[in-house]
């Protein structure tokens, strides 16, 4: 008959999903609102409205740092040549004999005698030589996430090396740069995470 009684006047029953979880947020927020009002001599509107600022403050902290994390832009990635254009969008985009492919990068078309530049401050993890004879360079950074430097002629970089944004890299074998963003080896559209610069 109690535990009845205690489900009607509360409005939930303790057994549905969510319901032990509004029980004690209420319960919470009615226990912090008591000690505060003792805290301010008893004047209730006082401790409300303090409650609510700090509620407000860390909220928005806390959607602050989640934006970025999410988002990447603490990492303020650059365009890693000083200019170029993207011949080749990330994704899924139509090879040479018309069918789908995935690209997990971005190609940029770069003038000649271009140097490829670091898009962020990071250490050297890899080089690698593909099949075609080009290097792929790969710089790990901050929280996991990495870039990726390909189809590189002369590299001025080793493994172990540490760079910082905007030093150089190499230069590109051809005219084109192959360049990738990955967080936890995830490729992401590097266009997405460029934090100053632009290609065209």
């Amino acid at each position: 008959m109690g535990n009845y009684y205690n489900r009607r006047r509360f409005g939930f029953d303790r057994r549905k999903r969510g319901g032990k979880l509004v029980f004690f947020i209420g319960a919470a927020l009615v226990l912090v609102l008591t000690l505060s009002w003792f805290n301010h001599g008893g004047t209730l509107k006082s401790a409300f409205l303090e409650e609510r600022d700090r509620f407000v403050s860390v909220a928005k902290q806390a959607w602050t740092w989640g934006s970025e994390s999410l988002t990447g832009k603490d990492l303020d990635f650059s365009v890693p040549v000083s200019s170029g254009v993207v011949v080749e969008n990330f994704g899924i985009v139509a090879d040479a004999e018309g069918n789908d492919a995935y690209h997990n990068g971005i190609d940029i078309k770069v003038p000649a005698d271009s140097e490829v530049l670091a898009a962020a401050d990071g250490t050297v993890s890899d080089l690698s030589e593909h099949d075609d004879g080009t290097v792929w360079v790969t710089v790990a950074h901050s929280q996991h996430w990495s870039t990726v430097y390909g189809r590189l002629g002369e590299v001025r970089v080793a493994v172990g090396d540490k760079v910082t944004k905007g030093s150089v890299i190499g230069t590109p074998a051809a005219d084109i740069l192959h360049f990738e963003v990955r967080e936890d080896e995830v490729e992401k559209d590097p266009v997405r995470y460029f934090g100053d610069g632009e290609t065209r």
